[in-house]
């Protein structure tokens, strides 16, 4: 198999014309701000549990086999999507099947999508892997970012619009999964196989300083997410936004995200962690409260695209690293590969439970006390996490429970 094949896959299947208006749509019409909340906080929920469900499938379905069927459950949650949201039979649970189907297909599909090269003995020589795999990264992003920004100026067209593109691409992965990708994985385990207990976790796992940054990590990404998929679109609606300068405002938050990722180790090797950390997240706190500036003391600025603009892109720089930063101050290298991935496996699940949450509150503070009430909230919470990660990394290390 040839690496652009690969390529072709994952250009395609992150392809994800209408996430960006999802949240625009529901609210518009008619769900109002917190069923809208909701619907889109059930996608990301079902997705960092959906690892529970997709580990035991793995042991009784080939690589390609999960794939295709990930890949039709995304489908055919945006077509759900679709038919719940037809003006004349608007259903609140037919779009929350549909997100519930993508979050789970989407999850079957990023948990084996690399074993199409992986597999491929094409691919053994490991620096050729971590190149193609590499590429693939910055390639996804390209699709997101461009589907997106498509995406939206779709939707200023007509409102279906980006539901159908996104079929279309989902069709078109199902295509090069089905006629151009082999299988070349080695037989599926039996049920005793799948039945085997799975290696001993490190009691290291659960200690005081990893379950700290796994609940900094999820608290931050949600922090950062949330406002990115619901609350910020919902005060760019009440600002009558032209459609296109809602593409490049989000746009920009995604592009500048994909830069501080990209670049992290540089930063880190220049700053070093500490200062990284605070950089990074002082840009995210800077980004609140200039957007909490632009709700409350609007007559402060002649114009408030121009602070909108700058604060959407520290906010997509500082948010970019939240990961790596929480990843090295989890110090996965000194546990076992079962701990390494119970740890990473519980971050998502945290995230997914917290970030669901955060969504539905911040709602509820918008309807009860409004979106400047909230920004200043999320600001407070900032500062916090900020103040405790500061303090934890500049505890003396090992802590004595870690020592041994």
């Amino acid at each position: 198999m040839k690496a652009y094949i690969f390529y072709a896959y994952r250009i395609l299947s992150r392809m994800y014309f209408h996430v960006i208006v999802l949240f625009i749509f529901l609210y518009q019409i008619g769900f109002g701000l917190f069923n809208s909340s909701l619907l889109v906080s059930i996608y990301g929920l079902v997705l960092s549990l959906s690892g529970m469900l997709t580990g035991r499938i793995s042991h009784r379905l080939s690589f390609k086999t999960s794939l295709i069927i990930g890949e039709f459950l995304k489908l055919a949650g945006v077509y759900l999507i679709i038919t719940g949201t037809i003006q004349t039979s608007v259903d609140f649970m037919v779009v929350a099947l549909g997100q519930a189907l993508g979050g789970l297909g989407f999850g079957l599909c990023i948990s084996r999508d690399t074993e199409i090269v992986t597999s491929d003995k094409t691919f053994t020589d490991s620096a050729k892997l971590t190149a193609i795999l590499f590429k693939s990264q910055g390639l996804m992003f390209i699709s997101t970012f461009v589907a997106g920004f498509v995406g939206i100026i779709l939707y200023s067209h007509d409102e279906h619009l980006p539901f159908y593109f996104s079929i279309g691409a989902q069709l078109l992965t199902c295509f090069v999964l089905i006629f151009f990708i082999s299988d070349n994985s080695e037989k599926t385990a039996s049920k005793g196989a799948a039945a085997a207990e799975l290696p001993a976790v490190d009691e290291a796992a659960n200690s005081n300083r990893i379950l700290f940054w796994t609940c900094y990590y999820a608290v931050v990404r949600s922090l950062s997410l949330a406002p990115f998929l619901v609350f910020l679109p919902f005060y760019f609606i009440q600002l009558l936004m032209d459609p296109y300068l809602f593409a490049i405002l989000l746009s920009l938050f995604s592009l500048f995200a994909f830069i501080s990722a990209l670049k992290y180790q540089r930063i880190m090797s220049t700053l070093g962690l500490n200062m990284t950390f605070l950089v990074m997240t002082g840009a995210m706190i800077v980004a609140f409260a200039i957007f909490t500036l632009t709700i409350i003391r609007p007559n402060l600025f002649t114009n408030v695209l121009y602070p909108l603009l700058l604060a959407i892109s520290i906010f997509g720089f500082g948010s970019g690293c939240v990961r790596p930063i929480s990843l090295e101050n989890l110090k996965l290298g000194e546990l076992s590969k079962a701990s390494r991935i119970h740890v990473l496996t519980r971050m998502e699940i945290f995230f997914g439970i917290f970030n669901t949450a955060f969504i539905i509150i911040g709602a509820t503070i918008i309807l009860e006390l409004g979106l400047g009430s909230l920004m200043v909230t999320i600001c407070t919470m900032m500062v916090l996490a900020v103040l405790v990660g500061w303090h934890d990394m500049n505890r003396h290390e090992p802590l004595p429970s870690e020592a041994d």
